[in-house]
């Protein structure tokens, strides 16, 4: 079960805060959802390379299920 929701789904919100939830939710073993939607397209292209880098920055490793 996922722990996270990256919040990628609401193209009102701000990605900055997308993105400030995200770090401040995420923990080692945390399972976050992104949503694969033409819908949420932009928000993850703005959203997911800083997350991403965090993540790396953080020694955690990624995974998709």
């Amino acid at each position: 079960m996922w722990d996270v929701l990256s919040g990628d789904f609401d193209v009102n919100q701000n990605p900055t805060v997308v993105l400030k939830q995200l770090k401040k939710h995420t923990k080692n073993g945390s399972i976050i959802v992104f949503h694969d939607s033409d819908k949420f397209l932009e928000m993850l292209k703005q959203v997911l390379p800083e997350y991403l880098q965090y993540v790396k920055d953080n020694a955690w490793e990624t995974a998709t299920l």
